[in-house]
């Protein structure tokens, strides 16, 4: 099986591995620091670079009662809300990541959190989806990003 994608990145059974770079919340909430990243890993030899897309709304409530504070380890007493809003990338930031990309002639993609960033990753044009880890139980997710029909559009398949 041979699969393109976006006509850039070609590779099949007998290719090399891809190298994907993920950003997530490496950034520390500094949108310079985001886009620095994101060169870098090109620069450095990646293939792709993936971020994450999602605000704290989309995968938890701002509440400090007992279920949504972490026990132990190195988040211990923080709540879900501040975990995820220091590591979020702000839905702002996408639009240079994605021109970044397109400029160095370079694809990124990402791993939506909830059907907004899939909207949001829509209208940056996003070649492909990564589904999280932590949202494979969640079928609506699933699909409505299967429903963007990302193979389709963007893969070629000679079997």
């Amino acid at each position: 099986m041979k699969i393109k994608i976006k006509n850039s990145i070609e590779f099949n059974n007998n290719s090399r591995p891809l190298i994907i770079a993920e950003i997530s919340g490496n950034h520390s909430g500094n949108k310079k620091k985001f886009l620095k990243l994101i060169k870098e890993a090109y620069i450095a030899g990646a293939d792709l670079v993936k971020i994450q897309t999602y605000e704290p709304k989309d995968i938890t409530i701002n509440s400090n009662s007992k279920p949504f504070i972490i026990k132990n380890g190195i988040w211990k007493n923080k709540s879900l809300w501040k975990i995820y809003k220091s590591a979020h990338t702000p839905f702002a930031w996408h639009e240079d990541a994605f021109k970044l990309a397109n400029k160095m002639n370079k694809i990124i993609f990402s791993s939506p959190f909830s059907l907004r960033a899939v909207d949001l990753l829509e209208k940056m044009k996003v070649p492909i989806y990564k589904v999280s880890s932590f949202e494979i139980t969640d079928l609506k997710l699933i699909n409505y990003i299967a429903s963007k029909k990302k193979t389709n559009n963007y893969f070629n398949r000679d079997v």
